[in-house]
């Protein structure tokens, strides 16, 4: 406090330290389906309703046969998702479409070309027109798609100028990253990189086709293109589903990519029913993708549902039609909305958050099924009695405790995601006992709110995580190296997935004692 200035008093002054703001740290968990398709963005994009895909990536008429993108997308917002992204990969041999526009000029000379937005026989279906503007040297740009309706135009964009200078410029208009076309990108080429008014000005021309796109015969690498593109979301805690995928081999790479990330978890689909089947069969399948000749890495970083289930086909306009579909995408819509709900130390199983949305199910485990299902890790989908289908497993395929439980490395990757965007403001800070000071208050201030929530076990903040953050971790050797260690401690809770009940019969005379036991598989 500072001398004060006035008459003898008692002067009072605050000493607040800002309170961190741990409600909106970015990167919540995001659900991501990827998969090889034909049409749509080639990065990582944002949908947040069903009718935003088609707008993006088609329909079912225009998904190549037998792939499972839209089915699992459609079945994401079916089971309460909010949002999610896509992550298309071409086949590696597709060529994109384009349309070449020329100036006034006579002999005309190529000004602009027009590329599909992404590779793919779906830019054939991409119509541009340049119209004009009611000025000379202006005009407008207007994009169709699968015709040259009025009802087609897609995009329109106006009063362009193909003048570098112009805070018009068609070539900053259109390839805007914010405001810019979905459809397409361009390239201008004025020659000798000049433009004259008059004679460069593009060619007006009515709706023109673009050409030469091709979906190519070549599947894409998904073990490579899918790291790569997910690998540039930083900041993101991604759940990822890639639809239909059930070869091991290609799985285990990707696994071994999520572990090596530590903010990735993997969201495995089965292999395809094959009737006539038993139920005993259809289990041995799974065991066998876990425990088999060449199984999947026992990770806690990915989790396999099984079985397949009956859905009504939304591709079809038969009264009754139904398709068989992998259940990645109703899974990953449980997870969104169980996330919403509560958070991700909530299991996204049970009667109270696993009800899933379907006409049948490929097969009813017997109780000798989900036992070996459950031996292995597999989540079961059936039908509870007396509620409906439901997911009744909530496991990792690690073994091991505690992580072998979903709630569990899910909120330890949600800590460990957070404690990074926290503690930003700590690096290249004095490492001193002021520091360690500031580490402890956040971190403390911080999981005290995951405390409130219900997040921790213990009746008492103290009783559920402690931060230690002193001269006891730190030595000055650690600190002249940069290093500054925090120990925190966190008591986490695992589902209760067996309910032990026990019954005891009274009698006038005496009790007998019956032991019976509910368990969730």
């Amino acid at each position: 406090m500072t001398t004060p200035i006035g008459p003898p008093n008692i002067y009072i002054s605050e000493s607040l330290t800002p309170l961190s703001n741990t409600s909106s740290i970015p990167g919540e968990a995001v659900e991501v389906f990827a998969a090889a398709y034909n049409q749509g963005p080639t990065v990582p994009t944002l949908v947040s309703s069903w009718s935003a895909f088609t707008q993006l990536y088609g329909n079912f008429s225009t998904a190549p046969v037998g792939n499972y993108l839209p089915y699992a997308v459609y079945q994401f917002f079916n089971n309460g998702g909010s949002s999610c992204y896509v992550l298309r990969i071409p086949n590696s041999d597709a060529s994109t479409a384009t349309l070449t526009l020329k100036d006034i000029n006579s002999p005309q000379d190529n000004v602009i070309t027009v590329n599909a937005y992404s590779p793919g026989a779906w830019g054939n279906q991409i119509y541009v027109a340049i119209t004009t503007a009611g000025t000379t040297g202006r005009f407008n740009f207007v994009v169709y798609q699968g015709g040259t309706a009025a009802s087609n135009i897609v995009e329109s964009f106006v009063d362009l100028s193909i003048n570098p200078y112009d805070s018009r410029y068609v070539l900053s208009i259109v390839n805007s990253p914010i405001s810019g076309s979905t459809h397409v990108s361009i390239t201008v080429t004025l020659p000798n990189n000049t433009y004259i008014a008059g004679v460069n000005d593009p060619a007006l021309v009515s709706a023109t086709a673009l050409t030469g796109g091709g979906d190519g015969v070549t599947a894409p690498n998904l073990t490579t293109s899918i790291p790569l593109y997910l690998g540039q979301m930083q900041g993101q805690v991604l759940n990822v589903n890639v639809p239909g995928l059930s070869n091991t081999t290609s799985l285990n790479t990707l696994i071994a990519w999520a572990e090596e990330q530590g903010n990735v978890m993997f969201i495995i689909d089965g292999p395809a029913p094959n009737f006539p089947e038993t139920s005993a069969t259809v289990a041995a399948n799974y065991v066998n993708m876990v425990s088999g000749g060449s199984p999947l890495t026992t990770s806690t970083y990915a989790t396999l549902y099984a079985p397949w289930i009956e859905i009504t086909n939304p591709a079809s306009s038969l009264p009754g039609a139904t398709i068989w579909v992998p259940p990645g995408g109703a899974i990953l819509g449980i997870w969104n909305a169980t996330d919403t709900k509560v958070g991700p130390w909530q299991s996204p199983a049970g009667v109270s958050y696993g009800q899933i949305n379907l006409q049948n199910i490929e097969t009813n485990f017997t109780t000798t099924d989900l036992t070996n299902l459950n031996a292995v890790n597999v989540n079961p989908i059936y039908n509870v009695p007396g509620y409906f289908p439901a997911v009744m497993g909530a496991r990792t395929l690690a073994q091991g405790y505690p992580d072998r439980y979903i709630a569990v490395r899910r909120e330890l990757i949600k800590l460990e995601h957070d404690f990074t965007n926290l503690l930003q403001f700590a690096l290249f800070e004095p490492n001193g006992t002021d520091l360690w000071s500031q580490i402890t208050y956040v971190l403390t201030n911080y999981l005290t709110q995951q405390f409130q929530q219900g997040v921790f076990g213990g009746d008492t903040a103290a009783d559920s995580f402690s931060v230690v953050c002193d001269d006891t971790v730190n030595t000055p050797a650690t600190s002249q190296a940069g290093i500054v260690n925090c120990n925190v401690a966190v008591s986490l809770l695992s589902p209760a997935e067996f309910i032990l009940i026990n019954i005891s019969q009274f009698q006038s005379t005496a009790s007998t004692t019956i032991t019976t036991s509910t368990s969730t598989t």
